[in-house]
């Protein structure tokens, strides 16, 4: 897992609208506040993006006129949600080379 996949599986599982937020994990985040979250540029969000869903961690809604994004929502279906959370309990690392999985 490259460090930006691992950049946006941890915005998304770690999303929340307010302090101690239950539904952590479980939201739809676009683009734009992916962006904000991580500090990546476009293209780097949609090769991560696209990396989660190849490896099965992430579906995203797609639609028309999205650019600079190839989607509209990204969110972590079970599996994804279930890695964030197994990794989260190790505490994440900076550096995904320091991960294997799958």
């Amino acid at each position: 897992m490259d460090r930006n996949e691992l950049a946006v599986l941890k915005a998304v599982g770690g999303y929340q609208k307010f302090e101690g937020d239950i539904h952590q994990g479980l939201y739809k985040v676009s683009g734009q506040n992916l962006q904000k979250l991580t500090g990546l540029n476009p293209f780097e969000l949609n090769q991560a993006v696209r990396l989660l869903t190849d490896h099965e961690l992430a579906a995203v809604f797609a639609g028309k006129d999205t650019a600079p994004f190839d989607f509209v929502l990204v969110y972590l279906n079970s599996a994804g949600l279930n890695f964030y959370r197994s990794l989260s309990r190790k505490t994440l690392p900076d550096s995904a080379s320091k991960i294997s999985y799958i």
